[in-house]
């Protein structure tokens, strides 16, 4: 794979624009690592929102006790909603 067609593959992944492939070696790179940068907050900031996510279901597990259905109430999701967090945090038991 040539160079050219390797740089705008890696532009491709990463959501540049194609003209963003047709600048200059040194301009794209600089975009490349930008939406590097970007692509590592954000998951920075999913993995945080994850965590409050977690410890906001966890408190309030605590204070209906076992019962999912109250406990989807509470939290204002659908009881399917409330499973699939469960799953996704290991709390299905």
């Amino acid at each position: 794979m040539g160079t050219a067609v390797a740089v705008a593959e890696s532009a491709k992944e990463v959501g540049l624009p194609f003209f963003l492939v047709q600048c200059d070696r040194g301009a794209l790179r600089n975009a490349l690592e930008k939406a590097v940068q970007i692509s590592q907050i954000r998951r920075r900031n999913i993995k945080f929102i994850e965590e409050m996510e977690r410890q906001i279901i966890e408190q309030a597990m605590e204070l209906v006790g076992g019962s999912k259905g109250e406990l989807a109430r509470v939290l204002g999701l659908s009881r399917t909603t409330l499973w699939k967090k469960l799953k996704k945090f290991g709390k299905t038991s």
